[in-house]
């Protein structure tokens, strides 16, 4: 779980979001404006974002991004009340070779995997977002929401057990909109990142 604070002073922060950080916000008609940093591998520098405030029949408050994704309003407690729920979460790296850090931070749950990953690749943009997956013998199978330099995808991950460690499956893509899918399940390589268990950095 992820998303910001607004205080009545006008100030603003961010919630379990390492590489955005808010610092203000501002209401304009049914728009709300928050401003702050984006780090990313490339480069830092100012981020502005815009949700459209939504009010449905019961009262409740929502927030829809410019991609579609839609924030729920609650309060602070329990969004941190959630963060520290995953205190004793796993970690799993790949940092052994020079300019690659993946990062993913997890718990299961029965067969369910939840967490958040990262990806630092020299050459190519900084990416982070969450995992969901689910767990059939030595195979984990799941989705990847992920932002990268602005921009929100979502993409199928696949892993393999092997040892104490996850390999990542790799496969021919097929793209539909933001979306990217295997084309042939039956033809991906389990020689991608090898996820070993580690201490993941902030």
């Amino acid at each position: 779980m992820d998303g910001f604070t607004l205080s009545p002073d006008g100030s603003a922060g961010s919630i379990n979001m390492a590489t955005l950080k808010y610092a203000k916000w501002r209401v304009s008609g049914d728009l709300l404006i928050l401003e702050g940093e984006s780090a990313g591998v490339r480069q830092t520098g100012p981020v502005t974002d815009t949700f459209n405030i939504r009010k449905g029949t019961d009262g409740a408050i929502s927030l829809v991004s410019a991609s579609g994704r839609v924030m729920q309003l609650t309060d602070t407690a329990t969004v941190r009340r959630y963060v520290n729920d995953l205190a004793g979460e796993q970690c799993f790296t790949d940092n052994k070779r020079p300019g690659i850090l993946v990062q993913l931070r997890c718990r299961m749950k029965g067969d369910s995997l939840i967490g958040s990953m990262s990806n630092r690749i020299e050459g190519k943009d900084f990416n982070f977002g969450k995992v969901f997956a689910l767990r059939s013998g030595d195979t984990l199978r799941g989705k990847y929401l992920f932002s990268s330099e602005g921009m929100e995808s979502v993409r199928e991950i696949i892993w393999r057990r092997d040892g104490n460690a996850w390999v990542e499956g790799t496969g021919e893509i097929t793209e539909e909109g933001n979306t990217a899918r295997f084309r042939d399940p039956a033809r991906i390589s389990f020689n991608g990142f090898r996820l070993e268990p580690g201490n993941c950095s902030e």
